[in-house]
């Protein structure tokens, strides 16, 4: 088990559950207060406080319980319960709104389990606050989505998953569209801009042009 979340609300569970999926997470639940799983199998501990309305309904039993496992804690409340993090009870590690759990969530855990991955390298690459996840075909950068189109993608995954190798033109265009696409050279180039003018900087800057060779996604600025 990689993470357990305790909270009574059934409809966050299955929210949190949807965002983690497809990062290699295995997520179970239990109602708050109810300790009867062995936490020792986790890397985090989700508690959602966002049902209790005083910081007197958080039980000590139950705070003691999660605290001498030693297991990483992030705390959800909402904006109108800021006061429960002046509470000693529960010794957590990080805390995210419930209003902001769509975008920061995964950059909650990253900071929390820093040396641990979050999702399998075969499934998310990450550069920077780059992000392109394979399994959904998906690109972030700072964590805001990205829209690309198929041909986009598939150009701009290879080219990363290969970073600081040069593919000259006719590769790209065997490889990404196939040796029976007649669109010519320009084909790259046009996508090339494409991706350029998507992409914010400086990771715009990354996506290089070799002169006479072709192109090639590269970190180093310099």
């Amino acid at each position: 088990m990689n993470v357990i979340i305790y909270s009574n609300n059934a409809k966050l569970i299955q929210h949190i559950i949807r965002l983690l999926s497809g990062q290699g997470f295995l997520v179970k639940s239990q109602q708050l207060y109810q300790v009867t799983t062995d936490l020792k199998k986790s890397r985090l501990v989700v508690v959602d406080i966002t049902s209790l309305k005083t910081r007197l309904a958080l039980p000590e039993a139950f705070c003691e319980k999660i605290n001498r496992q030693n297991i990483p804690i992030l705390l959800v409340l909402s904006y109108s319960q800021a006061y429960f993090l002046n509470t000693d009870q529960l010794q957590y590690s990080d805390f995210i709104f419930l209003e902001h759990i769509d975008h920061e969530l995964g950059p909650r855990i990253r900071r929390i389990l820093p040396n641990q991955a979050i999702g399998s390298p075969r499934e998310v690459i990450t550069i920077g606050g780059l992000s392109l996840n394979k399994d959904k075909y998906e690109l972030s950068i700072e964590n805001a989505p990205i829209e690309l189109t198929y041909k986009e993608y598939q150009l701009l995954k290879l080219l990363v998953e290969n970073k600081n190798k040069v593919f000259s033109r006719s590769k790209l265009l065997s490889v990404i569209w196939e040796y029976d696409y007649f669109g010519g050279s320009r084909t790259v180039d046009v996508h090339i801009r494409r991706l350029r003018a998507k992409l914010p900087p400086p990771y715009n800057l990354m996506l290089k042009t070799v002169r006479n060779v072709g192109y090639m996604f590269s970190p180093d600025l310099t």
